[in-house]
Parts: C-alpha cells; structure tokens; sequence
C-alpha cells in the first residue's frame, strides 16, 4: 500500500534520484533549465526553504509504510508547457493558484 509522509533527511539520496530523473525530462521542455548534474542538495535546501516561508512540508509518497494524516492541502509545481500532466493533475482536483510569467530579452 501507498502511504504519503513527511520527507526525512534519510531521504535524500532517493529524493534527489527522483529529481534528477523528472529533471531530465524538463529539460527537453525547457531550454533554461540547469543541467540535471547540478539537482543536488541545493536543490532540496530551496525546496524546504519556500516550504518554510508558505508554513508547507514536503511529502514522500512510500510503499508499505505509514501515512501521516492531517494535512489540508498539497501543493504542487508544473511546468506550464506540460499540458498533459496539467490535465492529469487536474483531473486529480488540483487547481490553478499561481502563475509565473516570463519574457525573453533576447
């Protein structure tokens, strides 16, 4: 059974393994992404920084472990030119909260 928890610190190889493995398949999306070498634990610093600043936690999804019950939103982030997993998170009941902009200056 899947359970979803609160990250550890002893998850952060498979959480980074993770990252880099998602990471690899934006970059053919994105052209401004940094290389997936460079995902380490910077990466998770931030990650648990805008957590702090937005009272969020960061969730691992494990398999035959135990869930953690309680929490009252899940935030995720999705690059905008990933529309069919938009539509997939979507019809998971997600909705639009924040839209970041950008403009090229070359």
């Amino acid at each position: 059974m899947i359970a979803i928890r609160e990250y550890r610190e002893t998850d952060c190889e498979r959480m980074l393994s993770l990252i880099r493995e998602l990471h690899a398949r934006e970059v053919a999306l994105y052209d401004r992404m940094k290389p997936t070498a460079d995902m380490g634990q910077r990466y998770i610093d931030l990650l648990r920084k805008q957590c702090a600043e937005d009272d969020g936690v960061i969730l691992i999804a494990e398999e035959d472990g135990k869930a953690l019950a309680g929490r009252d939103e899940l935030r995720i982030t999705v690059h905008a030119r990933n529309e069919a997993h938009t539509g997939t998170y979507r019809s998971f009941g997600f909705d639009d909260h924040l839209i970041k902009m950008r403009k090229a200056l070359k």
